[in-house]
This record gives C-alpha cells, structure tokens and sequence, in this order.
C-alpha cells in the first residue's frame, strides 16, 4: 500500500512510461506491446495501456496479487488490452501462447539496496527470451552516457533496446555513519555468549560475522538517535553503476579485477571502493543510497525521469 499511496514515484513512472512509448510510436510508425514484470496490482501496466500500449503482459509471482490485478485491471476497462499471467516472469512463454515478443520492458521491482528483488536476473531473462530485436532500419545505437556506440557494437545488435527497457539505469552510492542505534541492530548489547559456544576454528570466537543488509529510514536515526554521517554528503562515493538493459550476452567492463567465474557469458567482477571520511568518528554502519536512470539519454535526454533515495530526500 505504501507503493500505491507514493504519488511522487506514480507520477515519475507515468512520465517515463508516457515518454517511452511515444518515442516508440514516433519512432516505429506503431504502438509498443509492453511487457509490466512484478506488476502487483497492475498500476504500471494500466498506466502503459492509458499511454497507447496496444496489449500489455502482466506477470506478477504472488497469486492473491495477480487475482486483485485482474479485479483492478477489469474495473477500469483495461481487460481487452492487458493479459495477466500468474507467475515469474522468466515462467513465461509468448510463443507457446502464439504471441510475439514484446517491444517494451519495465518493471518496478527495486529494494532498498537496488537490485535485491532479482531486477537484472529478470531483465536479463526477458531480453533474451522475450523482447523483440524487430526491423534495426531506423535504429540508432547509444550508451548511457550518450554517446553513440556501446562496446563496438551497431544498431542490429539492440535495435535501440536500451530504449525500450524501463528502467534504464542505476547507481548505488556510499556513505560512511556513526550510530551506536545502528550498531545495535546486529549486535546484542550485554551479552556474552564467549566460552559457552563450541567454535570450530581457533579465533572464531573474536568474530563478529557480516555486517547485515538492513533497510532503514536515516532521517529517523538522525532525529532521535544522534546519527550522523562520517563522509562527505556532497561527496557520495559510488560503489556501483548498472545497465538494465543488457542480456546475457553482455560481457561486464570493468577495470576491476575479474575473479574468474564466468556463466553463461556473464563476468562477474569483484571491486574495492574507498570512502574517505570527512570528519572523525566510530564507523557504524555504510549507508547505501540509489539513483535510477528511468529512461535512455535519447528518450529522456534532459534526465527527467529520475528516482533517488539519497539521505535527507522523501521518494
């Protein structure tokens, strides 16, 4: 329900959506099929239908959502143009259902940490198996940063996917905070579990595991606990930069150091980031903040459709 009640983002969505398929209808000479991946109760897919769609699949894992989205999607009379299919998407199967693939993706299934809901598992399934590489004539092919090759490659070879895939892009920034608040969080205040465990490893003892992945409202430990950051916020250090538009194809460039794992053409690369600090402190926790590129540089030339989650801001 929070999702649904946050106008801001709704509004942001609509937009890039809007914008998304008029460029493809401006483009292609006809409306987009859209593919909506972790549609929940249908509010994207109804919003790509309102913007032109001419048939939008609707995949939602969870049942109980997918039958409230057929509810919705009916009482708003979107039933002729939206198809919901129960399930994840990588379960779907336009062919075996004699449908072509799609020339539009978007989804919304962003956590607090970007990625943690399996957006580039799911949008590199569907760009494999089920968007359309379509007729590259009028195709012209830019990188996220605008310009207009990516990796050496032509127009054939996305037919401007980066394009059609909503969202874009994104980025993953760091800070470095001291609240004793947030280090109670993963550490039991008072009490000592040594010498009543049977460790393993010599040393193990000493310890103290992973820091844990929790989502949390900074204002809130700013307010009433005293949190403060230890780094520059003028200064985010990025810790990652992602292209949701790529397949399984995509080879990952980095100049960090590989670790040897590759599946199925995928590099996957390990890096190391440096977060100065800015002022003296216990380090508490690392505070991890996004900002997602909606749509392409050429779509969305002036960055409008841009979501953040930087400290201090209200999504």
């Amino acid at each position: 329900s929070s999702m649904l009640n946050d106008t801001d983002r709704n509004s942001m969505y609509f937009n890039a959506i809007q914008q998304c398929i008029h460029h493809f209808t401006k483009v292609h000479q006809r409306p987009p099929s859209v593919l909506d991946i972790g549609s929940g109760t249908g509010l994207l897919s109804m919003a790509a239908a309102k913007c032109g769609a001419k048939l939008v699949f609707s995949c939602e894992m969870f049942q109980t959502l997918a039958d409230l989205s057929e509810n919705v999607i009916s009482a708003n009379g979107f039933e002729d143009r939206i198809s919901v299919f129960p399930g994840k998407s990588s379960d779907l199967d336009l062919e075996a259902n004699g449908q072509e693939k799609v020339d539009i993706v978007i989804s919304e299934i962003l956590d607090s940490a970007l990625i943690g809901e399996s957006i580039l598992c799911s949008h590199e399934d569907a760009i494999d198996r089920l968007v359309s590489t379509g007729d590259t004539s009028s195709s012209t092919i830019h990188s996220s940063n605008g310009n207009d090759a990516i990796n050496g490659s032509t127009a054939a070879d996305t037919y401007c996917l980066q394009d059609r895939i909503l969202p874009h892009s994104g980025q993953v920034f760091a800070h470095l905070v001291e609240c004793e608040q947030i280090n109670h969080l993963v550490n039991v205040k008072g009490i000592n579990m040594l010498g009543s465990i049977p460790w393993k490893f010599p040393g193990s003892e000493q310890c103290r595991g992973g820091w844990a992945l929790l989502p949390i409202h900074w204002s809130v430990y700013e307010r009433n606990y005293g949190g403060k950051l230890l780094s520059s916020p003028e200064l985010p250090v990025e810790i990652l930069n992602i292209d949701f538009f790529q397949g399984s194809q995509h080879k990952v460039s980095s100049e960090a150091e590989e670790d040897g794992n590759e599946e199925e053409g995928v590099s996957i690369t390990r890096t190391q980031s440096k977060i100065p600090a800015s002022k003296s402190g216990i380090v508490h926790g690392v505070l991890l903040w996004w900002k997602v590129r909606l749509l392409s540089p050429l779509v969305d030339p002036d960055a409008s459709c841009v979501l953040h989650t930087a400290p201090g801001t209200v999504l």
